[in-house]
């Protein structure tokens, strides 16, 4: 049970306005993690005043203090795979685990695809429009992006960079040409915009790069899954945040390619050289494919 869950079981009766908040806040904790208070105002019916002193009641400074400390119930950003493997009831000793049987695998996919969707669902319900357009300004104006990810979110790095190459004129994949990440960054530039996938436990080479690049003044933003106080957060210009909650010990990552695909369907359909970036590079798989066939004793 989460701390803001406690608080809300002994508050007490509550009638009106008030009742209308407590029962938003316990319907949907791992959703409430990642909305503003005027969507919760909103949405429960109230005013932002309302949901601020019944926050300050709960026990909170305030709706921020209460945000973050949910994200950290909820996701344990350092809790490892391992420790979660242990503490949960689905544990076995290696010496005792069941039997692979369809029953139990079509159960355990079931239990995935449920949580996948939800988490690609209110990761992408939570998405504030008008910073996702702030970010597509910011990157098309860039002189070069830069997109970095390491261990676990190298992947969804790989695949937005690879993406982002298709839209925009300049690119590159930090991590991609074999040597360290200060030979690959010595010549960034304030002109420059650095896209930084980071999930939990992130690795302490993005935290050098983030403060490296703050010091010289470049901008960075972030897709990840880390709470408001997380100094990569702070630092960050625009942060997208993805729901990550796995259906066992690891997290899912579903929702942050999700959520990068959303940030590159918007260029696609807004950055002005998207239309020339794409002719170009499909000139260019035709010409390799003919080049395939021509290999092959095909037409020439």
């Amino acid at each position: 049970m989460s701390s803001l869950a406690r608080r809300l079981r002994d508050v007490g009766p509550l009638h009106g306005a008030r009742a209308r908040v407590a029962a938003f806040l316990a319907h949907d904790p791992a959703r409430l993690a990642f909305l503003s208070l005027g969507e919760i105002a909103a949405e429960a019916h109230v005013g932002k005043a309302t949901v601020s002193r019944f926050v300050q009641d709960l026990g909170y400074a305030d709706f921020n203090e209460m945000r973050s400390e949910l994200r950290r119930d909820l996701y344990g950003e350092s809790v490892s795979p391992a420790r979660r493997h242990t503490a949960s009831e689905s544990a076995r000793d290696d010496a005792t685990i069941e039997a692979i049987d369809a029953d139990r695998v079509g159960a355990l996919l079931d239990r995935h695809a449920e949580r996948a969707s939800a988490n690609v669902r209110d990761t992408l319900a939570a998405v504030d429009a008008e910073d996702v357009a702030a970010l597509c300004r910011e990157l098309v104006a860039a002189e070069r992006v830069w997109v970095y990810g390491q261990r676990l979110s190298h992947g969804v790095a790989f695949n937005l960079a690879l993406h982002l190459q298709q839209l925009l004129p300049d690119v590159r994949l930090i991590g991609g040409t074999g040597g360290t990440t200060p030979d690959e960054v010595s010549d960034i530039r304030a002109t420059d915009h650095v896209l930084i996938v980071a999930h939990a436990r992130a690795a302490s080479d993005k935290l050098a790069l983030a403060r490296y690049l703050s010091t010289h003044g470049v901008a960075y933003s972030l897709l990840t899954d880390l709470g408001d106080d997380a100094e990569l957060v702070v630092g960050a210009r625009h942060v997208l945040r993805s729901l990550t909650r796995g259906s066992g010990s690891f997290n899912d990552y579903t929702s942050s390619v999700s959520l990068a695909q959303a940030l590159v369907a918007t260029l696609e359909a807004t950055a002005p050289t998207a239309r020339s970036r794409l002719v170009q590079v499909e000139s260019t798989l035709h010409a390799f494919s003919a080049f395939a066939l021509e290999a092959k004793g095909g037409p020439p």
